[in-house]
């Protein structure tokens, strides 16, 4: 981890959770990794969601979705995208769907996460053929 990277988590650590969300909508207008190196009350996990997600998705890697579930919980994850799927164009389902896989796979480690898991995934194809 870079020395950049590492003051910028301190920085974040330093601050409350609201005080961090809002820092990070200021400047980082594109999902980083920071997110992922501290902990969010439930409020700003649902907030970090709504601001990152929509208009964005398909991310062009797994990384975005894994510092997601490291910040938030593959539960919530889970919801937010569910929710944005009528969204996304059904051209882009396929990306989503490669890179989302295996960062749920590996994140989904309960039964009922793996069944939410694959849930969406099911729901990501169904919408993809139709």
């Amino acid at each position: 981890m870079d020395q950049a990277l590492q003051n910028e988590i301190q920085q974040l650590r330093g601050l409350s959770s609201k005080e961090a969300f809002v820092w990070l909508v200021q400047n980082r207008p594109s999902l980083c990794r920071t997110i992922a190196h501290r902990s969010w009350e439930i409020h700003e996990q649902e907030a970090l969601l709504s601001h990152y997600l929509p208009g964005k998705l398909p991310y062009a890697a797994g990384h975005g979705y894994q510092w997601l579930v490291q910040a938030t919980s593959l539960s919530r994850v889970v919801r937010h995208i569910t929710k944005l799927l009528p969204s996304i164009p059904q051209d882009r389902l396929g990306l989503l769907e490669y890179h989302l896989s295996p960062v749920l796979s590996e994140a989904a480690n309960t039964d009922r996460q793996r069944d939410e898991a694959q849930m969406l995934l099911a729901e990501i194809r169904k919408q993809t053929v139709s």
